[in-house]
């Protein structure tokens, strides 16, 4: 649990899968969720998927399972929470929700008004 304040419910965790396991993860009614696999393959919901792969199961509220098949451990971080629902415009380091806001904060970033780096 973390001290950060939230204004929506939000989930995040790292799963490590063991060879040959099975893990299943409900997702929470009213929520979305996504999965991310860094390295290795698993299977998810009878699909296989491999490194780098992100997954997502937009509005599949119910079971979703994992499995390894391999010999080796397998990390899997499972990521969601409410339905955002305003546009979301990414770019670089901001995300924001319109072109315009991406470019004010380019302008407030070189501006320095994010403030500075001390280097010791």
């Amino acid at each position: 649990k973390s001290p950060v304040k939230i204004y929506s419910q939000q989930f995040l965790y790292h799963i490590i899968l063991q060879p040959k396991a099975k893990f299943a993860f409900e997702i929470p009614a009213n929520q979305e969720a996504a999965a991310f696999i860094p390295l290795g393959d698993a299977t998810v919901n009878c699909r296989d998927f491999g490194k780098s792969e992100l997954i997502g199961f937009a509005n599949e509220e119910g079971t979703v399972e994992f499995t390894n098949k391999g010999i080796s451990p397998v990390d899997i971080i499972v990521f969601g929470g409410e339905h955002y629902n305003e546009p979301i415009v990414g770019e670089g380091p901001f995300v924001m929700n319109s072109r315009h806001e991406i470019s004010q904060a380019y302008r407030d970033f070189f501006d320095g008004k994010y403030g500075e780096i001390q280097y010791s």
